[in-house]
């Protein structure tokens, strides 16, 4: 697993920031594999929960691969391990830094809603 995280890594040093981005929550999604126990269970949990399509995708994946509909068989294998495992999960902006917030802007994001609600209604 180690060398597959590092050649993502170094494959995508090249590519723009968009793509750096979502290959580090591939990477943070793919921390799993690392944590056995973890895995374990996760995939215990969902294999009940979603026995039956992920059997599907198994017997689809058999049979794609059969057929020579490689492609096919790719993506139902993908799809059994994303029921298994759990989708990658989307981290921040993938273009831009967010900004730290704190108490006062919360209290400015709120205060806001608030003037939008009764300030604009002749209510006060």
């Amino acid at each position: 697993m180690q060398q597959i995280k590092e050649e993502l890594k170094n494959g995508v040093q090249t590519c723009t920031a968009g793509v750096k981005h979502d290959v580090e929550e591939v990477l943070r999604w793919a921390e799993i594999f690392d944590n056995e126990k973890e895995l374990e269970c996760t995939v215990l949990k969902h294999l009940l929960l979603h026995c039956i399509e992920m059997a599907r995708f198994i017997l689809r994946e058999k049979s794609d691969r059969a057929a020579g509909k490689f492609f096919n068989a790719g993506k139902d294998a993908a799809d059994a391990l994303v029921l298994a495992v759990g989708p990658v999960k989307k981290f921040g902006f993938a273009h831009a830094e967010a900004a730290p917030i704190g108490d006062k802007e919360v209290a400015d994001f709120a205060a806001g809603i608030l003037y939008g609600l009764t300030g604009d209604n002749q209510t006060t």
